[in-house]
């Protein structure tokens, strides 16, 4: 559904061409997915186009496992009934050093003996949690030998991988392949001879890998920057002011200057645009444990509660040195922390004071402040981290060219 796409890539000297309808992945109906298997798999070319590409890894053990499985129901093949195109299980599974894809069938076949056309096990990949479909991987019969492939729904990219099948499952490993992948949601997708199957039949999966750490920084442009296992979300803001994560790392609340809210990923829209006085302005936002509300923040040190978020106090009626730039809820979502432009530290509910940058030697000023483990992690305009806490430094933009200065920074980690 939506968009109409005409992918090209260069394998060796040979350019495939293919044509597909991008589709919802986490609200295609199966039907529709079903027609998009049958679509990939018969426009695909093949033969002598295709080359054997370098295996995962080098040959290496790939460290990742499958932690996200799926379950599909017995007899709901589309166009006729067929066990070995009937999908029972579909696993993914991703780290530093690769990913992984399984397959199992009502009836299993080796892939060795599918034709080269209408035939492919496959698995859609949403790695921005936006509900479309950034990769693909897949299993395929060529003339070549039995292939498994990473394409990037844009055709820009390819990566290949190693083929297996144990007599019962269809599997896909790939290395590393450019750190394309940290975390996704994914529908799979099996075409035997034009019966086709998808797993799960109507959203997508739950998020791989099962383990995620990492965090981002979001420009004043509204531009978020992913590390360690964030993903890289589209668009931009115009007056961005703050942002919150999912504690999943697989969608963002981005707010600007007015209180107006922008959902990323698998983020839920809860209401924005409070009442706010002469000058006064939105600043931060933290969301709660459950993702289910949030709580914004003002330069006047007011606090504006949306979904099911609960307030627990504020600054309003006092005198600050200087204005609230940032704050940040406790991960019981108990309580919360208000920062000031000179450092000042405001605690509320069961937030306890941790200390301040105040009185240090900064090349920029600090205009984030996160919970991170068992301390605190801040950012600076310039792209600068500074990590007080238990958990590790994973990099900064610190020295780097960015288009806009850092407003804000949020972690994760499951």
């Amino acid at each position: 559904m939506g968009r109409k796409l005409v992918i090209a890539f260069l394998v060796a000297s040979c350019v495939l061409t293919l044509g597909i309808g991008a589709h919802t992945a986490g609200a295609a109906s199966s039907s529709a997915t079903a027609s998009r298997v049958a679509a990939l798999t018969h426009e695909v070319p093949r033969g002598d186009a295709w080359v054997a590409g370098p295996s995962a890894a080098g040959g290496a053990t790939l460290a990742a496992t499958p932690s996200i499985n799926v379950d599909d129901a017995a007899g709901d093949t589309q166009n006729t009934s067929d066990s070995r195109a009937d999908i029972r299980q579909a696993q993914a599974g991703v780290d530093g050093s690769g990913s992984v894809f399984r397959m199992r069938m009502e009836t299993p076949t080796n892939p060795n003996s599918w034709g080269t056309d209408h035939f492919a096990a496959l698995w859609f990949i949403d790695n921005n949690f936006d509900g479309f479909i950034d990769w693909e991987a897949g299993v395929l019969n060529t003339s070549q030998g039995v292939r498994a492939v990473i394409v990037s729904e844009d055709g820009s990219q390819i990566c290949f991988g190693s083929p297996g099948y144990d007599g019962t499952w269809v599997t896909a490993t790939f290395g590393a392949c450019g750190g394309i992948l940290h975390a996704f949601q994914w529908q799979a997708g099996m075409d035997f001879n034009g019966i086709t199957d998808v797993a799960p039949d109507s959203t997508g999966s739950a998020p791989t890998a099962a383990h995620r750490n990492g965090y981002f920084m979001l420009g004043s442009d509204g531009k978020n920057y992913g590390f360690g296992g964030g993903p890289n979300f589209g668009g931009t803001v115009a007056h961005a002011a703050a942002f919150a994560t999912r504690h999943d790392g697989t969608g963002l609340w981005i707010v600007d200057s007015t209180g107006h809210v922008f959902t990323r990923g698998r983020a839920p829209y809860k209401g924005g645009a409070p009442h706010l006085g002469a000058g006064e302005i939105v600043t931060a936002i933290a969301n709660t444990p459950n993702h289910a509300g949030y709580i914004m923040f003002t330069n006047r040190g007011r606090a504006f509660a949306f979904g099911n978020a609960h307030t627990h106090g504020d600054m309003s009626g006092h005198n600050l040195n200087g204005p609230v730039i940032a704050a940040v809820m406790t991960p019981t979502g108990n309580g919360y922390y208000m920062v000031g432009s000179d450092g000042g530290v405001f605690s509320f509910g069961s937030a306890t004071f941790r200390g301040s940058m105040g009185g240090r030697h900064l090349n920029a000023p600090i205009n984030g402040l996160i919970a991170y483990g068992n301390g605190y992690l801040m950012v600076a305009s310039d792209g600068g981290v500074f990590v007080f806490s238990n958990r590790p430094f994973l990099g900064s933009l610190g020295g780097k060219h960015i288009s806009a200065p850092i407003i804000g920074i949020v972690a994760f980690a499951v």
